[in-house]
């Protein structure tokens, strides 16, 4: 009786043990998931829009069927990023995710104010570089810092009612996502 107790409890903890294991090395299975999907949709440095979102598929996880997305994968390993445009008259918000799929930063219509999309995205030492010789406007750009990596912006924005959505893919459609030269 007492060996059998100790099978049972040995199984136990085994099955604890490998459960554990699955459970926190699963992730690591799939690495880059996300990216992959992301690739797959975008060239660098180029917005694309996506397809609305139907209950059939699924572009990427998660997107709201009352928005219309567009998307922009880069790396700013050489020069910073600009993502820009005009986004007037409609709620938007735009995520910055790295590779796994982590937020970065966000922002939306209401934390710029007035005025056109001009989101700069830099290194520390890019940011440097771009203060030497700033472009004319970039009191207007929004400037966020993140570590050397590769990158990808998804911009989201409302669409009001099932006519709305042709203006505003094509609003999407018109965003920059360049390299800044400097």
């Amino acid at each position: 009786m007492i060996r059998l107790t100790l099978w049972i409890v040995a199984g136990l903890f085994l099955g604890t043990i490998i459960h554990i294991v699955a459970v926190i090395g699963l992730p690591a299975l799939s690495p880059d998931r996300i990216w992959t999907r992301v690739e797959a949709l975008a060239p660098n440095d180029t917005v694309v829009v996506l397809d609305a979102v139907k209950a059939d598929r699924e572009t990427l996880p998660m997107l709201d069927p009352a928005m219309e997305h567009a998307l922009c994968r880069f790396s700013n390993s050489k020069n910073a990023q600009l993502i820009s445009g005009s986004m007037d008259g409609v709620y938007w918000s735009l995520g910055l995710f790295n590779r796994r799929g982590e937020i970065l930063y966000s922002l939306n219509d209401r934390s710029i104010g007035e005025g056109p999309l001009k989101l700069a995205i830099s290194t520390q030492r890019q940011l440097l570089k771009l203060q030497e010789n700033p472009p004319e406007d970039i009191d207007e750009y929004v400037i966020v810092e993140v570590p050397e990596q590769e990158m990808f912006v998804l911009v989201r924005s409302f669409r009001t009612d099932p006519s709305a959505g042709t203006a505003v893919r094509k609003m999407l459609g018109e965003l920059s996502c360049l390299p800044i030269e400097r």
